[in-house]
Parts: C-alpha cells; structure tokens; sequence
C-alpha cells in the first residue's frame, strides 16, 4: 500500500540525498584569533566568544552548551552549515596536543533535547588544540558540518569533549547574547533554506542538459 508524502518529507529527503544528512569534518587546528573577523565572511550562528569578563568554568573533559543560533525560523526545512568553532580557553586547560570533537544536535520542533524521539545529529568534527595560554582559540573545520533539520526552532546543543583537561571563560546567567550562563563560545556557518523537490528536479535537469550540449559540442 502506498502512502503519499508531503511537499516537507520529500524536501528533506532530497536534500539528505544530495548533502547526506549527516557529515562528519576532517580534523582540524585550533589557533588564536578573533571568531568575529575569522567567521564574518561567511557568516556566524554565535558570535559570543569574546575574552573579556565573566568568570572562569571548571575543568572539564566534555561540555554540553545549548544555544539558539542565528538563523530564520518558521520557513520550512533548512540546511545547517557550521564551518568552525571559537572557544576562550583558560589556564588549567591542558598544553597538549589534545583532540577536541564538536559536536551539533537540533533540539527538535518541540525545543527540548530530554525528548529526544525527534532530536536530529547535525555532524560532528574534530580539531587539535595546543594551549599555549589564556586566549581566544578558533579552528575552522577543514570541511564544514552538513545537516538537514525541520526549521521550526533554533535551538542546538554544541557538545564538546576533549582527550585532556579543559577549561573556559564563562558569563553569568542572563549576560550573554542568548540571555545564558555558562561558556562563551562562537560558531561560523549559516543556514539556508531546503530547496522544493520541483526546484532540485529542474536543477538536476539543467544539469543534464548543459552536460548533453557540452558533449555534442565534442562530438562535433
């Protein structure tokens, strides 16, 4: 017996065909610098990275923030793109070199990860930190995470855990963009819309139709 699928279902599946809706990045390096100008070409879900005030977390293996990113709600399924990761790393982290793994779940349309039946994994990537002191570290991922989500909320958790000892800048409750406590931290990427399966069809037809002129052009 065959059952119909809405315009939504069929749009997430062919993106998750043509991006995989899951992808895992290549290990990448942590460096100093400013996420805010690192990130500004290509956009940023959380710009909140920044060295000054607030305190410091305790020392930690793994930490599981959850933010709102920047993106538009609301507009049918979207694909979310996180190019990089900037974290304010403090004394007490390890010297390493550790490996340091990010990684990006949806909350769900119901926003809450507890109820985790339509929790979605975005991806996860992996970065090496050395720590040479108390700064502000980024590492842009050498192939960014991909995902398809619903796009009704805009809530994630940004899992971090680390083969060593780490520790952070952190903002009292309520200083932080997001109106949080806990770590300060930044992510690049952006999120776009799905786009319709009538949209991908006409583009892949394009796609055909450039690739028959270009070989009839050979031939000729």
């Amino acid at each position: 017996m065959f059952r119909l699928l809405s315009r939504k279902t069929l749009a997430v599946a062919a993106a998750a065909t043509m991006a995989g809706l899951v992808t895992s990045a290549d290990a990448a390096v942590f460096v100093t610098g400013d996420s805010t100008t690192i990130f500004a070409a290509g956009g940023l879900l959380i710009d909140d990275a920044q060295p000054s005030g607030g305190a410091d977390s305790a020392t930690v293996t793994s930490i599981t923030p959850a933010r709102n990113l920047a993106i538009t709600t609301g507009i049918g399924p979207q694909t979310l793109t996180v190019t990089g990761i900037g974290l304010n790393f403090r004394g007490g982290t390890v010297a390493g070199p550790e490996t340091v793994t990010v990684t990006v779940t949806y909350f769900g349309a119901d926003n809450n990860f507890g109820l985790s039946a339509d929790n979605v994994l975005i991806g996860s990537a992996t970065a090496e930190l050395t720590f040479t002191g108390t700064n502000e570290y980024v590492a842009v991922f050498d192939d960014p995470i991909v995902g398809v989500f619903d796009g009704e909320e805009d809530r994630f958790r940004i899992a971090i855990e680390s083969t060593g000892n780490m520790r952070f800048k952190t903002h009292t409750v309520g200083s932080a963009p997001s109106g949080e406590g806990g770590i300060k931290i930044s992510l690049g990427g952006s999120s776009v819309p799905v786009p319709e399966p009538n949209s991908l069809a006409l583009v892949s037809l394009g796609g055909l139709l450039i690739a028959a002129r270009r070989r009839k052009s050979v031939s000729a």
